[in-house]
């Protein structure tokens, strides 16, 4: 069920847009274009091959209102219409030179009055601001955009920052910390040992992976993690492979990794991926009950 308090923060943001747009629709139209004329005028000027049908179904409108508009815009020698040869009973819309004239010109007015309105805001707010305007329009479509790009030591901080942030809401003690932090100071004295990769929604670090070779020909899998907010996206598995077809390529003979009992979702994948069990330690330093401090390998046969 979805939580009441995000349903009234989500009603709450509505407002605050269509107030937003409501100012916009103010300042920058209604010389040439309402908003909603505008909207209409953008996606035919955007598509070709564009029916009356397929812009209600784009912008969600009322087809009586859509009828009038259109109607005004040829009228006004703004949009012409041509028999679909597809489909005899529909129309394909275009602008004419004069629609479009008068199209780029609203975009113009658009493009200055939001230059000025930007005016007082930094260069830093606005990186903020498009990168929040991206994860909401990617997150409500479902379309995020998923990346496995390789580290560097500029990363460390927020592997370090994320393991910290995982293991304190799953309940685990300081040390498990201090034993990530070790890994990764012992990493940046000699980068070259290994390697990290790095998982990315939208831009935004949310995952890590890596791999260090601590004997020849013998490397030790570390600091694999998604931040809870976007489990559930695969992540995990496509950093893991991402690791697993560096084995591949560096043809790599002996892996192996240390894990905890209760870390099921990182313990599937290590089995889906050709790891074996071989070794189980009880431990009560990670929490304030007995774990399992488990030995994972993978060797190429």
């Amino acid at each position: 069920m979805t939580n009441l308090y995000f349903i009234d923060k989500f009603r709450g943001f509505n407002r605050f847009y269509a107030n937003l747009l409501g100012k916009f629709d103010f300042k920058f139209y209604g010389k040439l274009f309402t908003i909603g004329e505008a909207n209409v005028i953008a996606e035919i000027y955007n598509n070709h091959a564009l029916s009356a049908k397929d812009i209600s179904e784009n912008l969600m409108m009322n087809k009586g209102q859509l009828s009038k508009m259109l109607n005004k815009f040829e009228k006004n020698g703004l949009v012409v219409r041509v028999p679909d040869n597809n489909d005899k009973r529909s129309f394909i819309l275009s602008l004419t030179e004069k629609g479009t004239q008068m199209y780029l010109e609203q975009t113009e007015i658009v493009r200055l009055g939001l230059r000025e309105e930007l005016l007082p805001y930094s260069k830093q707010e606005m990186q903020r601001l498009d990168c929040a305007m991206t994860i909401f329009k990617n997150t409500y479509e479902k379309n995020n955009h998923i990346a496995i790009d390789e580290g560097t030591t500029q990363d460390i901080g927020f592997i370090a920052d994320l393991h910290s942030r995982l293991y304190t809401e799953l309940g685990y003690h300081y040390a498990i910390q201090t034993h990530i932090l070790t890994s990764l100071i012992r990493y940046t004295e000699k980068p070259r040992s290994g390697k990290i990769w790095i998982a990315k929604v939208n831009g935004i670090r949310v995952g890590s992976i890596g791999i260090v070779e601590n004997e020849k020909n013998k490397w030790e899998i570390h600091w694999f993690a998604v931040d809870s907010n976007y489990q559930h996206l695969g992540l995990g598995k496509q950093l893991l492979d991402t690791l697993m077809q560096f084995i591949t390529e560096k043809q790599v003979q002996h892996v192996y990794l240390w894990t905890i009992n209760e870390l099921t979702q990182a313990r599937n994948l290590y089995a889906r991926s050709g790891f074996t069990l071989t070794e189980a330690v009880p431990t009560t330093k990670w929490k304030n009950k007995e774990l399992m401090d488990e030995k994972w390998v993978w060797q190429h046969i």
